[in-house]
C-alpha cells in the first residue's frame, strides 16, 4: 500500500499499520488535543471493495468538520481505487 497522509482541521486521512498483522489500512481520526487524536473511521475491504466504517459514535463531528470529512472520506475512497490498480499492474 502506497502512503497517503492528508489533514484538514481536527480531522486527518492516514496510513496505519495493524501491530497484530503487521497489515496496512487506511483510517480517519480526530486530534483532540495537539499530541493525542482517535480513530474515528476505519476503511475496510470485503469481496465487493471497500466501505467506511465508523468506530462506535466517533464519527459525530462538530458541524463545521462535516465538510472535511467528506473530503477525507472521498480521498480516501480515491487513493484505495489507485493503491489496487497499482497492485495489479506490478
Amino acid at each position: 500500500m502506497n502512503t497517503i497522509n492528508m489533514r484538514l482541521g481536527n480531522l486527518e486521512l492516514r496510513n496505519e499499520k495493524n501491530l497484530g498483522s503487521g497489515e496496512r489500512y487506511l483510517e480517519i481520526v480526530e486530534w483532540i488535543q495537539p499530541d493525542s487524536c482517535i480513530t474515528i473511521a476505519i476503511f475496510i475491504k470485503d469481496k465487493e471493495g471497500y466501505f467506511l466504517k465508523s468506530v462506535g459514535d466517533r464519527i459525530a463531528l462538530e458541524q463545521g468538520d462535516w465538510h472535511s470529512l467528506g473530503i477525507l472520506v472521498k480521498n480516501g475512497f480515491d487513493f484505495l481505487k489507485q493503491d489496487a490498480k497499482g497492485v495489479e499492474n506490478e
